[in-house]
């Protein structure tokens, strides 16, 4: 009517901008300046009525786009915000029409990555679409997918600190900036804390018996900050394990939020081993020191890891290392004498050290009942010894951590990143922990129609009924022992399948804990809106009836019809057909839609059709009680 004015509502936060951009009609839909001359407003939700809006278009047609009326707005709080678009005379006739848009960054999540790279990031907004730029600093970001309210991009390596992100769209010349959005590595707030560095004087040449370890968290003191930069420097000529053996030298934080390095002492006195963090982005940075004594003598020996963890019940071989030094310089052709003194196990009884005086043996144990104990000494004198020792861990006290793998989103055609956790014990600091079996079960999924990316994990709660299962037999189920470092690797498979998918991989240690990673694997180019993302429709909602053996039922078709299942589950596909009509045309439209290929799977049963698939999460075994969901042949599965 008369003088008509249109709201629409939207919540935004601070430190954002955002670009509404109003189009006007005629009555063929096409731009023009001979109807509707818009004006546009914008206020919070709760500003009284009669406020004049903070941010506002003073006149139609302010574009140097034909027809177009558009508004920048700054957002200064967090709130709901109305926009408002009237036009300029008051006017409201029915052939005054207009097309708006809203383009809107608000949300990154994760909001920190590490400065590693390749790290995706979803993007939460409105008007995103193909052809439009991201940008974090001045560095254009590669799009893994843009949809209309998500942006899946990857982030290159970059320095540590809080970053803007700019979304552009140079066909409108609209833009929205997220200002300090995002951080890579560590945060202007994030803690540096030394979590173990306490050891014995050590002799020069020797390594110190345990690692120098720093944990970085967020200003919470617990939330690890994965891929943060610490530097590391030595004093006093000493080496540093994670420097490749120099003295100085830049590392990052695992997914833990942790990292250590070993010390090889380069001189007698006092070696000072600092840890700083992200020292280019932050001034002053945030530091932590340690100190450790430097001795010498004729004849000293020491121990590589003198005190190690392994798995109570476990059998397996250690290797242990000795190294012989006279005032620092190495000692070869010397007999080293090892035995065990306390516990059982067999130990090779004598090595001979090599050109940079180490020497090794190697100690078995049998299903690990207790902790064992025993000395290396110098023949023929035995003198000096160092005592060594094998700790047994209760599964009650194990625990599994992330280490590596954990974010990763890759294209069709490339390569996951290998997953790597760790097994460690519950003392403070925790010790890894050798010979701990660790489960991986792998499942291949066609994506479902939740978040392209659900970055911080699965929630238990879908759209999607359930999702189609492509790859998960006995052979996705393997054990690994962790190794000496506590630590058990993966190599994350697509299971051969060349096409968008969701890789969902379970890890799980004895009552140490379970990690769940979820690793979608995109379209290799992305996707535009409207176009196949490889994510199924909802199905269709009904009731059908199953049977085979007991009867089974709440199963979910579009028409109620009768079904019985002529095959076993294999590889997670349940085969069913329809007793009237036999879903041919559903095979037909399967195959040819590639949802759930057909045409790939032996033992199809005759005049039957792969309609869906059980999802590892309903199916308890064979005769277990199960649910389905098929699609008719009047209303096929769509992409």
């Amino acid at each position: 009517g008369y003088g008509d004015e249109d709201f629409f509502v939207l919540d935004g936060q601070n430190n954002r901008t955002l670009t509404v951009q109003v189009t006007a009609l005629d009555e063929n839909g096409n731009p023009t300046v001979q109807k509707a001359q818009p004006l546009i407003g914008m206020w919070s939700l709760a500003a009284p009525e009669g406020t004049l809006a903070p941010a506002y278009t003073p006149s139609s047609f302010n574009s140097d786009r034909f027809a177009v009326t558009q508004l920048s707005a700054q957002l200064q709080s967090t709130t709901r915000f109305r926009i408002g678009i009237a036009d300029v005379r008051g006017d409201g006739r029915p052939d005054f029409r207009y097309h708006a848009r809203v383009l809107y960054g608000d949300s990154v999540v994760p909001s920190q990555v590490s400065v590693h790279g390749g790290a995706p990031i979803l993007l939460e907004g409105f008007g995103f679409q193909q052809g439009m730029i991201l940008k974090m600093g001045n560095t254009v970001l590669p799009q893994l997918a843009v949809y209309a309210n998500q942006w899946i991009a990857s982030v290159p390596a970059f320095p540590d600190g809080l970053q803007t992100l700019t979304i552009t769209d140079p066909a409108t010349g609209a833009t929205s900036v997220m200002t300090n959005a995002l951080t890579v590595g560590a945060g202007p707030n994030d803690t540096i804390r030394l979590s173990q560095g306490a050891n014995a004087a050590t002799p020069v040449g020797a390594e110190t018996a345990y690692p120098v370890r720093v944990n970085v968290t967020t200003p919470d003191g617990a939330t690890p900050v994965v891929g943060a930069t610490v530097q590391w420097n030595a004093s006093n000529r000493a080496g540093l394990s994670a420097c490749g053996g120099a003295s100085t030298c830049y590392g990052f934080t695992d997914d833990s939020g942790q990292m250590e390095t070993r010390v090889l002492i380069g001189a007698t006195g006092a070696t000072t081993i600092t840890a700083t963090l992200a020292p280019a982005s932050y001034s002053p940075p945030k530091s932590v020191q340690v100190s450790i004594s430097g001795t010498a003598s004729a004849k000293d020996l020491s121990l590589l890891s003198p005190k190690v963890w392994v798995m109570q019940g476990a059998t397996l071989d250690i290797a242990l290392t000795a190294r012989l030094l006279a005032t620092g310089v190495p000692q070869s052709g010397q007999s080293l004498n090892w035995q065990i003194g306390i516990g059982s196990g067999t130990i090779t009884p004598t090595s001979v050290t090599n050109g940079d005086g180490y020497g090794r043996s190697t100690l078995h144990v049998n299903s690990l009942t207790s902790d064992v104990q025993g000395t290396v000494c110098v023949a023929p004198g035995n003198n000096p010894c160092q005592t060594f020792y094998l700790m047994q861990v209760a599964r009650s006290s194990m625990k599994l951590q992330a280490v590596a793998g954990s974010r990763q989103t890759i294209q069709v055609g490339d390569s996951f990143q290998p997953i790597m956790v760790r097994v460690s014990n519950s003392a403070t600091p925790p010790n890894p922990v050798i010979g701990a079996p660790v489960v991986f079960q792998s499942m291949v999924f066609l994506p479902d129609e939740d978040a392209p990316v659900e970055v911080v994990g699965d929630s238990g709660s879908s759209e999607h009924a359930m999702k189609v299962l492509l790859s998960g037999t006995d052979s996705s189920h393997l054990l690994l022992r962790t190794d000496g470092s506590g630590l058990a690797i993966l190599q994350p498979s697509t299971g051969g399948f060349a096409r968008p998918l969701e890789i969902e991989i379970t890890a799980s240690a004895p009552n140490g804990g379970t990690l769940e990673f979820e690793l979608p694997v995109l379209p290799a180019s992305p996707a535009s809106l409207g176009a196949s993302t490889g994510r199924p429709r909802s199905p269709v909602k009904g009731k059908a009836r199953i049977t085979h053996g007991p009867a089974y039922s709440n199963t979910k078709s579009k028409n109620p019809r009768e079904l019985r299942r002529v095959e076993e589950v294999y590889r997670g596909y349940v085969w069913i057909e329809d007793e009237t009509l036999n879903l041919r045309d559903c095979k037909r439209l399967v195959a040819e839609d590639d949802v759930m290929d057909c045409r790939r799977r032996r033992k199809i049963p005759s005049g039957g059709a792969l309609c869906s698939a059980l999802s590892h999460r309903h199916v308890k075994s064979s005769s277990s009680y199960f649910s389905l969901t098929t699609f008719s042949s009047t209303d096929p599965p769509n992409r």
